[in-house]
């Protein structure tokens, strides 16, 4: 399940009054087919007379026919800062949260309501040369209902008849690829394990590698792992105005692809990120934020949850697959 196919199969459910092309599509693509075995009933004739004629009159009463909604498929995907360094140029570590060095440095969670922060406060003399380094934990929980298919992939006897049966299985889903975009301000790692610069990747049509990060986007809205309505731009402050700046990297793992979780299930990842920093840096380049969603996942059942890929990377999250972190914030020497 990723962009494409999810914006097709949820076509139905929205207002797609502009978007024809998808309805058409479902129309072309999906299909549904029941079937139920013939019924055998036998019943006792009441016989009247009339004008010596003799009629046969009964009826069947009360036969029910119920369609039975199949367990839903979900996800909770949430994001979190779970270590922070700070060393200066000489090696000396002035913070190491949470394992005991947090000398300057105030931390409020996000909340319900509002995006929280990790705020360093630093010394000219603390900065020339210093290294921030910043690493980021994703984890995906199945929070979808227990479902089970048959061992040919059908759905199984427990359908049928309510009762869980040993030969069939119960349904997983492997979450196959996070997409992160990485704040321009910070450095991805030559030696990041699991990761890998979206330019590196295979999503191209013309069989390049290592081409320019927008060509490499455009390639994934092509073949429809992100949505063609996503621009891919942050805004800035650059001489007290706000600019759309590209996102020049942007990260993919497929780490998690082989874990298939049963419900209530999860499994993690990392990712970590790097800067240098100069007191010479401009103001933006003190401000960290970090942003993931999954956009592409496996159930046994084909049963959909959330539309992936279709995450702003300016926009708080909604849907299930997608989380942001708090932003990590340096503040300089204010003169």
């Amino acid at each position: 399940m990723y962009n494409d196919i999810a914006e097709i199969l949820y076509s139905a459910e929205r207002d797609s009054s502009n978007r024809a092309d998808l309805l058409k599509a479902l129309e072309n693509n999906t299909w549904m087919y029941a079937d139920t075995a013939k019924l055998k009933v036998e019943v006792e004739y009441d016989t009247t007379d009339a004008n010596g004629l003799e009629n046969y009159d009964y009826s069947i009463k009360d036969i029910d026919f119920g369609l039975e909604q199949r367990p839903k498929n979900d996800m909770k995907f949430s994001k979190e800062i779970v270590r922070i360094i700070y060393r200066q140029s000489d090696g000396n570590v002035l913070i190491d949260w949470p394992n005991g060095e947090r000398r300057n440095l105030n931390v409020v969670r996000n909340s319900e309501t509002s995006q929280g922060a990790f705020h360093l406060y630093m010394d000219e003399e603390e900065m020339q040369g210093a290294t921030i380094e910043i690493t980021y934990e994703m984890t995906v929980k199945n929070t979808g209902e227990v479902d089970t298919i048959g061992e040919n992939g059908g759905v199984g006897l427990t359908y049928y008849t309510g009762k869980a049966n040993n030969s069939d299985k119960i349904v997983t889903t492997s979450y196959d690829m996070i997409i992160d975009y990485i704040d321009n301000s910070l450095s991805f790692p030559e030696d990041s394990t699991n990761w890998k610069l979206i330019q590196d990747t295979a999503f191209n049509t013309t069989g390049e590698h290592e081409r320019a990060t927008a060509q490499v986007v455009q390639d994934m809205k092509n073949v429809g792992y992100l949505s063609d309505k996503l621009k891919l731009t942050v805004l800035q402050t650059n001489d007290n105005n706000l600019v759309e700046v590209p996102i020049g990297q942007i990260a993919i793992t497929e780490a998690l692809n082989r874990n298939k979780l049963l419900p209530g299930e999860s499994t993690s990842v990392q990712l970590r990120l790097t800067k240098l920093i100069s007191p010479n840096d401009e103001s933006n380049d003190y401000s960290y934020d970090n942003i993931s969603e999954i956009i592409q996942f496996t159930n046994d059942a084909g049963r959909r949850a959330n539309i992936p890929g279709n995450q702003d990377p300016n926009e708080v999250p909604v849907e299930g697959d997608g989380d942001y972190t708090e932003t990590v914030i340096i503040t300089p020497p204010t003169g």
